[in-house]
């Protein structure tokens, strides 16, 4: 997690843009079946946290990050 941060600082005036605070829980197993290879397995974003800017309280911008899964073997000869 983290808190919020200017994303898009203010001028003239104006004040600052900031992306509002995120939580992303990810898990990453990695499991070595022998000398040679690898299988590394990811999962990120498990809460299914969107993402948001805000400016002077009024939503900007908003992505839907989504939970994102990876699997990689890697064989080194």
């Amino acid at each position: 997690m983290f808190g919020e941060r200017i994303i898009i600082p203010g001028i003239e005036g104006k004040d600052d843009a900031y992306e509002q605070p995120f939580h992303s829980l990810d898990v990453v197993y990695t499991y070595y079946p022998t000398f040679s290879s690898t299988v590394t397995f990811k999962v990120q974003n498990l809460l299914g946290e969107d993402k948001s800017i805000e400016f002077e309280d009024t939503l900007i911008q908003s992505e839907t990050k989504g939970t994102r899964f990876e699997v990689a073997l890697k064989w080194d000869f």
